[in-house]
């Protein structure tokens, strides 16, 4: 979508096609338009566009503009149209249809005039003011005159009055005998929505509302994340590339939620995201099953369905990348390795930050680029949050914490059961080898806890359930082979030559699985079933063994359908295709 600058007086017609675009008396910059107006500042405004909205961005405090009759003193959204911007004595079109531009400009312009007598200036006046002033002898024929939005050039007041033509009788075609644009190559520009929402405080806000991340070092210090962070910041000043400017001159590459202030991927505002949250008891190892299941989808995912599945920038995911790495890149593949239990407060699933005065604490999520599948070359995030299990727990989520608000907005809940933490499944447990232990949780108390405050959120008082799938995962269930089903083909060929996730044997495996439950631990069964209409009953395991109590070597990992949740989302989301039924 292509946006104009017209201007009648004086006359210029500009097609921007590089932002920021700057308008004043001395404008910085290559893609810029110099106006004479002594009622402008040198650099008055600018036009910038962020993930392809544009925005008009005021300059200076001491001139502000008006805006289809709106006085605008700081930034204001211009959407695809025609606006009238007046800005001391001239007024200037900007917007995406030049013929109507043009009309409106030279329907709306009247050209002023300023005088000086006896060393004062007098002004600004209309073309009838002018002629006044001189047939009251406030001005003789030799007093000099300028046009207020061009002080370079000085005339007699006669040669206006008495000869010259009235600019508010001329349209601006008479006036431009051709179109004359200013032309500048320009990027690729992703049209995109106007909101966002933030992954961290879930805050729904304008993406021209996106603050920038400062870089020089004495500006070190946040209001909402402390001493140890880089201020963050609204944008006036930016480059010739469009990169913002901190106070001191720093190019500033990285942008921040105007809520919580959180860094943001910049690449996150570009695309669709599918959400997942990952709910577990203490214990239940969360942590390996995310690692075990993001290296399977890095491995599968492309390869049976055609979609990319990579990191979005490996900044976000260090912490998942160091757990991949011990678990399946390692040179000595017989060497034990351990993963640590994630804390309540670990600086890789949560950060405190301090909103309105009081401190709370935020989940910090992983994110995957998400590429190719039925959709073809669309690109989507999957934002993955990983949630430690005491969050969920009675009394834990005060009202200053909002870490378990991203259940609300997730396309699937997935809450893994550990049964070797249920004292009535450790006798069906075939350990092998292993020697690692756990202890005895009652995991029913976690599933109705999320239920209770995720419906206390969405002021949902009168017992409805959750609308996103609930996939109830019963980890470690190697341990389980003889009650569990394992040997299923989830995976099939469909009618076009694709492979699919067949509904129908998944269905199967839920049935199965859920009987079991409800034999065995039937109160945790019934607890899922009323958090979720839509609820999968799904047998995975990360490992495929039981590890020794010093760990795990990555020689003898062998997933189970560690990656099966993530497909199901996707499947969901309609980027994975499906067959013998829908999800």
């Amino acid at each position: 979508m292509d946006w104009y600058f017209v201007c009648l007086a004086p006359k210029k017609a500009v097609k921007i096609t590089t932002f920021p675009f700057n308008v004043g008396r001395d404008p910085e910059g290559m893609s810029a338009v110099q106006l004479f107006d002594l009622g402008m500042s040198r650099s008055q405004f600018s036009l910038v566009k962020i993930m392809g909205q544009v925005y008009y961005v005021n300059k200076t405090q001491e001139n502000p503009a008006q805006i289809d009759g709106v006085e605008v003193a700081g930034k204001a959204k211009l959407a695809p149209g025609i606006h009238i911007v007046r800005v001391g004595a001239t007024t200037i079109g900007i917007g995406t249809d030049y013929d109507q531009l043009c009309a409106a400009v030279s329907e709306q312009t009247v050209e002023y005039y300023m005088a000086r007598v006896g060393g004062r200036e007098l002004g600004p006046w209309t073309a009838a003011q002018l002629v006044e002033a001189c047939e009251n002898g406030v001005l003789s024929r030799d007093s000099k005159v300028w046009y207020a939005h061009d002080s370079t050039t000085v005339y007699e007041a006669s040669e206006l009055v008495d000869f010259g033509p009235d600019p508010v009788e001329t349209s601006i075609a008479e006036q431009t005998t051709e179109r004359r644009f200013i032309t500048v190559d320009e990027g690729a520009v992703v049209e995109l929505g106007e909101n966002f929402k933030c992954p961290y405080c879930r805050t729904v806000s304008d993406i021209g509302d996106v603050l920038s991340v400062s870089v020089s070092p004495s500006l070190l210090g946040d209001t909402v994340l402390g001493e140890g962070e880089q201020s963050r910041f609204a944008p006036t000043n930016f480059t010739d590339n469009g990169l913002a400017l901190d106070a001191e001159g720093g190019v500033c590459t990285e942008i921040a939620c105007p809520c919580c202030h959180m860094a943001i991927p910049q690449d996150l505002l570009q695309m669709d995201q599918v959400v997942m949250s990952v709910v577990g008891t203490a214990g239940a190892g969360k942590s390996v099953f995310l690692a075990s299941s993001i290296w399977q989808c890095r491995q599968l995912l492309r390869m049976k369905f055609g979609v990319g599945f990579r990191d979005l920038a490996p900044t976000w995911n260090t912490w998942i990348r160091a757990y991949e790495e011990k678990l399946f890149f390692q040179q000595d593949d017989t060497k034990l390795q351990q993963i640590e239990k994630t804390d309540l407060q670990a600086s890789n699933i949560s950060r405190s930050v301090n909103l309105r005065g009081e401190s709370v604490l935020l989940p910090t999520p992983s994110y995957f680029r998400l590429d190719g599948g039925k959709n073809g070359d669309v690109e989507r995030c999957m934002v993955v949050y990983d949630c430690a299990g005491e969050h969920f727990l009675p009394g834990a989520d005060v009202h200053a914490s909002l870490v378990t608000l991203h259940t609300l907005s997730a396309d699937s809940i997935l809450f893994l059961f550990d049964p070797s933490a249920d004292p009535r499944l450790r006798p069906m447990l075939d350990r092998g080898n292993g020697t690692a232990s756990n202890y005895a949780q009652m995991q029913d108390v976690l599933l109705a806890e999320l239920a209770a405050k995720s419906k206390k959120y969405m002021g949902n008082r009168g017992g409805r359930k959750l609308k996103q799938p609930l996939l109830f995962a019963v980890s470690k269930a190697d341990m389980l082979r003889n009650a569990l089903p394992s040997d299923v083909e989830l995976y099939k060929v469909n009618d076009a030559g694709r492979l699919a996730l067949d509904v129908a044997a998944l269905r199967n495996v839920s049935d199965e699985t859920e009987s079991f439950l409800d034999k065995t631990v039937p109160e945790v069964a019934a607890t899922a079933r009323d958090i979720s209409n839509d609820i999968w009953f799904l047998p995975v395991s990360a490992l495929g063994h039981n590890p020794m109590r010093e760990g795990v070597r990555p020689c003898d990992i062998k997933p189970m359908w560690a990656e099966l949740p993530f497909v199901f989302t996707l499947a969901q989301r309609g980027i994975i295709p499906t067959v013998n039924g829908t999800l």
